[in-house]
């Protein structure tokens, strides 16, 4: 079971490289993706790093990387699922979350954007399993509220210290309240306290190796995405 819905992962890995290499291109869902040198349609053999992985066609070019690849990630967090959950609706509802929040970690860490356009219809997604996945029809709109609620205070609170200079992108406020959604509220804390911690040690190693400034940008949201990943390990209570 395990690594049959692993495969499925790798399978769903190779269409999330193309929405992460596309859409921050049109800023659109639903076009191929194309080449970022000459602007040709990439073959799909170019959206893999397994060993028939290609490139362009035209020029060459090749988008992919074990680094940027979404493949082992996908695969990794899909059989992992399966081994913790089993099969089911439960294991269908986590597996597209995971997708969704390895989406957006990506796009949001190499492009620092986060796309309403995947989020805002994730989130209601999230909203309308809540009774599959947490037992409750509410859950996941709590969660939602409260993931907003917790981050608008973050944000504005720290927009007032840093007297009107942005601490974190307003993305992080979409990206908490999708956070929210798929843990619901009993685990929306633990899975965003975690993602800050963990991007507040990447920023501290980037300070103390001196590759940034107190004034650079750190992917807070891809963080996030993080924390809320080992949050779907979590039990409902934590």
């Amino acid at each position: 079971m395990e690594l049959a819905w692993a495969a499925v992962g790798w399978a769903l890995g190779i269409a999330l490289n193309a929405v992460a290499l596309e859409l921050p291109r049109v800023h659109r869902l639903g076009t191929w993706p194309r080449c970022a040198v000459c602007t040709r349609r990439l073959p799909l053999g170019a959206l893999t790093t397994l060993p028939l992985g290609g490139c362009c066609s035209t020029c060459g070019w090749r988008p992919m990387s074990p680094l940027r690849s979404l493949e082992g990630p996908a695969a990794l967090v899909f059989g992992t699922l399966a081994w913790r959950y089993g099969g089911g609706p439960l294991l269908v509802a986590y597996s597209l979350y995971a997708a969704v929040l390895l989406l957006v970690l990506a796009i949001d860490l190499q492009h620092r954007w986060v796309y309403a356009v995947v989020c805002y219809p994730a989130v209601l997604l999230a909203v309308l399993l809540s009774g599959v996945v947490h037992g409750s029809p509410w859950a996941g709109l709590a969660g939602a509220l409260l993931g907003f609620a917790v981050f608008s205070i973050v944000y504005w609170a720290g927009r007032l210290v840093y007297r009107g200079v942005e601490p974190m992108g307003s993305g992080d406020i979409t990206i908490a309240t999708l956070i929210g959604a798929m843990v619901g509220p009993q685990r929306a804390l633990a899975a965003l306290v975690l993602g800050s911690v963990l991007m507040g040690a990447v920023a501290l190693a980037l300070l103390a190796t001196r590759r940034a400034s107190r004034h650079t940008f750190v992917p807070f949201g891809a963080g996030l995405c993080l924390g809320a990943l080992v949050a779907l390990y979590l039990p409902e209570g934590s």
